[in-house]
């Protein structure tokens, strides 16, 4: 074998180990990269677990508000109804009293 095939030789196996290496590093850096991806996507799922579970507490507030707005309503109406009643059994008493 003469010098210059192995001369060529040579040259194409370092070409191998500096292609083989940018590989590596490339797939070093998209590793990282991928990595990097997976922790922001992991903390999105957090964040919008979090959002939904504030959600579900809002719409459980609401709810709470408008049975609470029901009840204060039915409470103020049977209140106005004693009153009334009430005012006219004071009424009635004015009435009695005098006669």
């Amino acid at each position: 074998m003469d010098t210059t095939r192995l001369d060529r030789l040579e040259q194409q196996i370092g070409q191998l180990l500096q292609a083989f290496q940018q590989l590596k590093e490339e797939n070093r850096r998209l590793t990282q990269c991928m990595a990097q991806a997976q922790q922001s996507m992991d903390d999105q799922q957090e964040q919008l677990a979090a959002r939904q579970a504030e959600q579900q507490e809002l719409h459980h507030l609401r709810t709470m508000n408008e049975q609470l707005q029901r009840e204060r309503l039915f409470m103020r109406d049977r209140l106005e109804e004693m009153l009334v009643a009430i005012e006219r059994l004071e009424g009635c008493a004015c009435i009695s009293s005098a006669s």
